[in-house]
């Protein structure tokens, strides 16, 4: 009895050695898991981070690409600073189509994204009246600040009409100043 004693202490022994063993291993091999697995996490949160970024980048870029061509008519609607030769000459182009005799551009002023725009006229009344509805019309925000029309010659024979003179101050807001820009 004292050999099967003595062997079943062996095997105790042994089991414990080996449970021992086992769970030596076990633990190293979820600490290595933990490892990995940290390892991965930093990475998987790195990606996801600059997948997100590429993502907005993308997203922006379809944006700009979607919007073109709004933004080149929206690009319509201000006057540049290298624009107002075209813009007074347009002005000048509303005397022909209203049929003033005359209009003269008296003065053009910047005041922030505001430009100022003095201009006179000469003819019939109505033309006048009609190059000021014009000039509203134009595809700015547009704010009338004076206007005087006053009548200059008088009527001396019947088929002649009275001539009278506009002098006008008007507003164009959503004037760019590309000098203002660069220095932003």
């Amino acid at each position: 009895m004292r050999k099967d004693k003595q062997k079943i202490i062996i095997v105790l022994v042994l089991v414990i050695i080996l449970n021992l063993a086992l769970f030596g291993v076990y633990a190293f091999v979820i600490n290595a898991i933990k490892e990995k697995n940290g390892g991965v996490s930093a990475v998987s949160v790195e990606l996801e981070g600059y997948l997100n970024k590429e993502g907005k980048v993308s997203t922006v870029k379809m944006a700009i690409e979607k919007t073109r061509d709004l933004r080149i008519r929206l690009e319509k609607y201000f006057v540049d600073m290298d624009d107002i030769p075209t813009f007074t000459k347009k002005i000048e182009s509303l005397g022909d189509v209203s049929e003033v005799e005359s209009i003269t551009i008296n003065g053009l002023n910047q005041k922030g994204n505001i430009l100022l725009l003095d201009f006179s006229a000469k003819g019939a009344f109505g033309n006048i009246l009609y190059l000021v509805q014009l000039v509203e019309n134009l595809p700015f925000k547009v704010n009338v600040k004076k206007s005087y029309i006053n009548k200059i010659k008088g009527v001396k024979s019947e088929g002649e009409s009275a001539q009278w003179e506009g002098v006008f101050s008007v507003e164009i807001i959503g004037f760019l100043d590309d000098q203002k820009n660069d220095k932003n």
